[in-house]
């Protein structure tokens, strides 16, 4: 039987070129999931510091503490929601740095094909944020129109 190449897609194949790319592009997105995770850890910190500092300030206070009570667990939802926002996207590019750098390492298509679907994923998963981000701007347009 005679050996047939395996098939690709328009007869795409990783050259050198294509390897290097994919290689800066794997490490600049473990640089990025860093970045993302310190940046999602730091929101939630900051929340749940504000959080504490808001109610330890109107504690014992009757005035509006129950405004500033509300006010405060808003804050720390708003902040664990994006807090979980960066962190999901950062899990997305980890995931595709990792997966791309095994397969150029060990010449491993499974491995390739998984960091590409890990990028995709993140890439529709920004895209969604993005999209509902627009929505509530929006929304906020449409508040400020008809005050």
């Amino acid at each position: 039987m005679e050996n047939e190449p395996s098939s690709s897609l328009f007869g795409l194949s990783i050259d050198d070129q294509s390897s290097t790319t994919l290689r800066t592009a794997s490490q600049w997105g473990r640089v990025l999931s860093v970045l993302g995770f310190i940046l999602g850890i730091s929101i939630l910190i900051l929340g749940f510091v504000m959080y504490s500092k808001l109610m330890v300030s109107y504690q014992g206070t009757y005035r509006g503490s129950g405004a500033v009570q509300t006010a405060a667990t808003r804050y720390l939802i708003l902040c664990i929601v994006i807090a979980g926002v960066f962190i999901t996207g950062a899990i997305f590019t980890l995931n595709f740095s990792n997966r791309v750098a095994i397969a150029l390492n060990t010449s491993d298509q499974y491995s390739l094909n998984s960091g590409l679907i890990a990028i995709k994923s993140g890439i529709i998963f920004w895209a969604v944020i993005f999209i509902i981000f627009i929505l509530l701007v929006l929304l906020a347009f449409i508040g400020i129109a008809f005050v």
